[in-house]
């Protein structure tokens, strides 16, 4: 026991030895300085509401959904990265349920929802890697189906995070994030077509808003 304990108080000198002449080596090592780059990636649960539609009182599409961002920039001090965020987000074959219940589907088969955001962003890293970001933005709907894919631009996005990284190297770090997105677009340029018990109800000026809550996995360069 006594040699076991002195072998793991040598290892533990010889680990501290090694990591502190890499941060003599290179001061920059292991701190969030300079630039800044960070893609995720990750599954969630996107719910999205849509208002101003006749005949409803409220309509709402929800279901499995995807996440990729892309965030860049520089720190303005010390783990302080001010950057732009890029990403997007979809939802295939959402379920579908509305008030009153008229519906005749209650899932859109063969049809995939669809947000592009972009903006810039803020990001605070704690001395432990623990991270907060927040952005504000633009947003672009997208829908598609087996006959047209349709987008329409000049919506409202936000979103925050918050997760942990680890380093992998001096500049290369891995982590994983809870992600909140919320996102709100008027559409008048997307005719939507919905069935029900009393025949199809076409709207081409409504109102969408979607909330989002994704785990991702990121990889990040500094």
């Amino acid at each position: 026991n006594v040699v076991s304990t002195r072998s793991l108080a040598v290892d533990s000198s010889k680990i501290a030895q090694v990591e502190a002449t890499e941060g003599a080596s290179n001061p920059e090592a292991y701190r969030h300085n300079g630039f800044h780059a960070k893609f995720l990636l990750g599954p969630g649960y996107a719910s999205y509401g849509v208002s101003n539609i006749s005949s409803f009182d409220s309509l709402a599409l929800s279901g499995t959904s995807y996440m990729l961002q892309l965030n860049t920039g520089f720190a303005i001090e010390e783990n302080l990265i001010l950057g732009a965020n890029i990403g997007t987000s979809f939802t295939s074959e959402p379920n579908i349920s509305a008030s009153p219940d008229i519906l005749t589907e209650k899932r859109l088969t063969g049809r995939t929802l669809g947000l592009s955001t972009w903006g810039p962003s803020l990001t605070y890293y704690t001395r432990t890697n623990y991270f907060m970001t927040a952005m504000v933005g633009a947003a672009t709907a997208i829908y598609e189906d087996t006959r047209q894919a349709v987008s329409v631009k000049n919506g409202f996005a936000s979103g925050l995070a918050f997760g942990r990284e680890w380093w992998q190297s001096e500049n290369f770090a891995m982590g994983i994030s809870l992600n909140l997105m919320y996102s709100s677009i008027t559409l008048t340029d997307l005719e939507l077509l919905i069935k029900t018990t009393g025949g199809d109800v076409k709207d081409s000026d409504f109102r969408m808003s979607q909330l989002g809550v994704y785990l991702a996995f990121s990889v990040a360069y500094k």
